[in-house]
């Protein structure tokens, strides 16, 4: 029987015949077992003694031992620090994009709560304004209204003041004055043919106004001339004060009167041109002439009056408007015409005149 031998290094038993410990790979020397035993001290143990490695070596440990991990756990932890990182750069980003989102609305309420005041600053200017301006025009109205009723109250005494110096204090009757009515009845000029109808319209004497009217008629020596020419350049007249080109209307009304003399209503026309363009002295003997050609045209007789407000000529501006109603056809409409432009803010030279006008025909 062969014996068995243990390496020296290690203790490992060895096969019979091997020369090195596929333990520890250390090589062996060709003693047996029980000669190793006898051969080694007494109290001293036999293990494995340290030595280094050879190439041999690491493979036998690779084909007998497993494989570490530490190459897994490596990797392992790697994967770990990068999930960990992405998830702390999501979180970041998720709480950069609270934060931005919260702060947007933080300045969207600052930027409505800012619009809010300043709308509402508006409507207290707005309000306040508007309150300044119902209160400047009841001040406005009130005045007016004042000054209308003075200037009323003048008219009848300057108006009764007239009469008994135009009628004498023995007479009985004004309107039916014998000299004042052979006095209208033989006035000679246009100018006092007016004059006779301003006077006579207040206080009214209808009688007085249609004997100066008529006088006025006689004295129109005017031969009618191409009336369809007339009235073509009167239409175009027309269109251009309604578009605001009164110096495109003026060479269309003197062309229209040139074609026709004896047109009346042409004559207004171009007499309220003239009054528009400022040229207030031309304008009046325009519409005088107009008068005389047609003595009972209400609306020549308004232009007359505006003629007067704007001239500083109140108290004959009213008896203008009064000679108007007189002559209109429709009596109701005129007395609403003049209400509406008593109230008109367009022109507020013209408001007083309308004012006291209505206050006289009221109380005729």
């Amino acid at each position: 029987m062969t014996p068995k031998m243990n390496c020296v290094k290690c203790g490992f038993e060895l096969e019979s015949g091997d020369t090195r410990c596929v333990a520890c790979g250390s090589r062996q020397p060709a003693v047996s077992s029980e000669d190793a035993r006898i051969e080694t001290p007494v109290g001293i143990a036999v293990g494995p003694t340290p030595a280094a490695a050879t190439p041999i070596d690491a493979g036998l440990r690779s084909a007998v031992e497993p494989p570490k991990s530490e190459s897994k756990s490596s990797k392992w932890g790697v994967v770990g620090v990068a999930v960990v990182l992405a998830l702390a750069g999501g979180a970041y980003w998720a709480w950069s994009q609270k934060s931005a989102a919260d702060e947007r609305i933080v300045q969207m309420e600052q930027e409505k709560v800012a619009l809010d005041r300043q709308r509402a600053e508006e409507e207290r200017q707005r309000k306040m304004k508007e309150t300044e301006e119902k209160e400047r025009r009841e001040a406005d109205e009130k005045a007016k209204s004042e000054q209308a009723q003075k200037l009323a109250e003048e008219e009848r005494l300057k108006a009764d003041a007239a009469e008994k110096n135009a009628t004498g204090t023995d007479t009985v009757s004004n309107s039916s004055s014998t000299g004042l009515l052979e006095k209208v009845a033989r006035c000679e000029t246009r100018a006092a043919c007016v004059s006779f109808m301003l006077a006579s319209a207040d206080p009214r004497k209808p009688e007085l106004i249609q004997l100066a009217a008529t006088r006025l008629s006689e004295m129109a020596q005017v031969q009618p001339g191409d009336r369809p020419a007339a009235r073509g350049h009167n239409a175009k007249g027309l269109d251009d004060v309604r578009k605001g080109n009164f110096a495109g209307a003026l060479e269309s009304f003197l062309k229209a009167v040139k074609a026709d003399p004896s047109d009346a209503e042409i004559r207004t026309n171009l007499g309220y041109v003239l009054l528009k363009l400022g040229r207030n002295e031309d304008a009046l003997n325009v519409l005088s002439a107009a008068v005389q050609l047609d003595p009972r045209r209400g609306v020549t007789w308004h232009a007359i009056a505006e003629l007067f407000a704007v001239t500083a000529k109140g108290d004959l501006a009213v008896k203008a408007l009064m000679l108007t109603y007189e002559f209109s056809k429709a009596k109701d409409k005129a007395l609403a015409y003049f209400e509406k432009q008593a109230l008109s803010p367009d022109r507020p030279e013209l408001r007083p005149v309308y004012e006291l006008a209505i206050l006289k025909l009221r109380n005729k």
